[in-house]
């Protein structure tokens, strides 16, 4: 479990912290699936690739990983 919450927060800080660049790189265990604001706050949407499991990150007041649940349960496909 904490190589996978290492991974996340890795890849966290490639994606949120790029400059402005929200495409994650090909070589990436992550696939971004969608990105959006909400009043200055970032939300977005990735996908891993080896796991095939969701997770919603935001930013704005700080760094925030979570599981994306259907359910109750995790996505993952």
């Amino acid at each position: 479990m904490k190589k996978i919450i290492s991974v996340v927060g890795l890849s966290v800080a490639a994606l949120a912290g790029c400059g402005g660049n929200t495409e994650a790189s090909k070589d990436s265990r992550f696939t971004l699936i969608s990105s959006d604001s909400v009043d200055g706050y970032g939300i977005r949407v990735v996908k891993d690739k080896e796991k095939g499991c969701q997770y919603i990150i935001t930013t704005g007041n700080g760094t925030s990983v979570f599981p994306l649940l259907e359910d109750g349960k995790p996505v993952c496909k």
